[in-house]
């Protein structure tokens, strides 16, 4: 089995390539101060990939590390991935406070469903003043939020 093989991993690995942010960014705090941790997905050259929370400096370790056999790339979280999208708005989007909407929908034809993130101006969702950029809907058929969240955010970065 190739790591090109876990769905995880693929999607993960077209985020990196698109050029997003692989640091530790979720800021929690602690009896020692305040830290930084990611989620990572680990996998060796052979195929066996481990899921697990880095702190900052593992992360570093693993970066300088170098090691050829093992390919190390972030599994965003949400809150992540909902930053990112508002960092692309405000370098690129219009006037306006972003919005991102998630919705699930449900085909009862097909039986199936998923989630879909949109980015939009405030005022797009209040009909007032629709200034949503076109074809930038994230959409992940029985995916889950941050799947619709991590397409949406290639997509803007397609466009960028």
């Amino acid at each position: 089995m190739s790591v090109d093989d876990v769905p995880e991993f693929v999607l993960a690995k077209q985020l990196k390539e698109a050029g997003f942010p692989q640091q530790p960014g979720i800021v929690i705090g602690g009896i020692d101060g305040e830290l930084k941790i990611g989620r990572y997905l680990v996998c060796r050259v052979e195929g066996e990939c481990g899921v697990c929370i880095l702190r900052d400096d593992e992360y570093q370790k693993y970066i300088e590390a170098n090691d050829p056999r093992n390919y190390i790339v972030k599994l965003p979280f949400l809150e992540e991935l909902i930053r990112e999208c508002e960092n692309w708005w405000w370098k690129n989007g219009p006037d306006g406070m972003p919005q991102i909407h998630f919705a699930f929908i449900h085909s009862q034809v097909e039986k199936s469903g998923g989630w879909r993130a949109t980015l939009g101006s405030e005022g797009y969702f209040r009909k007032e003043k629709p200034e949503l950029i076109d074809d930038l809907v994230g959409f992940a058929e029985l995916g889950t939020p941050e799947e619709a969240a991590e397409r949406l955010w290639l997509a803007l970065n397609k466009k960028a």
